[in-house]
């Protein structure tokens, strides 16, 4: 799906869509029960706002419309598999901040000027 979101040309590619239930993306792991933090630790919620984001403008609905699922499969046996709503609060939270790194993206491209956010010198210590 191609839409222009904050103004920017996005493209995503879903595992699963349909106008009824929304997105559905299937991600692997290796222990379900650590599944929800794996979801945190590689930001998941943020990938699957991206994904209704871009869904919404294409379709010109509102994001807050889409639904969006996450069905889990285990590596190895017995390859449980458990399925996952995302709450619609924290995608858009996810979404505030995905709008934030676009407009950032913007204005660097605008500028030529690609910050890192650690130009200056900084400190590594273990005192307290």
């Amino acid at each position: 799906v191609r839409a222009a979101y904050c103004g920017l040309p996005c493209q995503i590619r879903v595992d699963w869509f349909n106008p009824a239930e929304g997105v559905v993306d299937l991600k692997t792991c290796e222990d379900l029960d650590r599944f929800e933090l794996d979801a945190r630790r590689f930001g998941y919620a943020g990938q699957m706002a991206f994904y209704r984001s871009v869904l919404a403008a294409a379709a010109s609905e509102k994001p807050e419309d889409i639904p969006v699922h996450i069905v889990a499969v285990e590596k190895g046996e017995p390859f449980r598999a458990g399925v996952w709503k995302v709450d619609s609060l924290w995608l858009d939270d996810c979404a505030r901040r995905n709008e934030i790194a676009l407009r950032r993206l913007a204005e660097c491209r605008a500028s030529g000027s690609w910050p890192t956010g650690y130009e200056g010198l900084r400190v590594l210590s273990d005192l307290k």
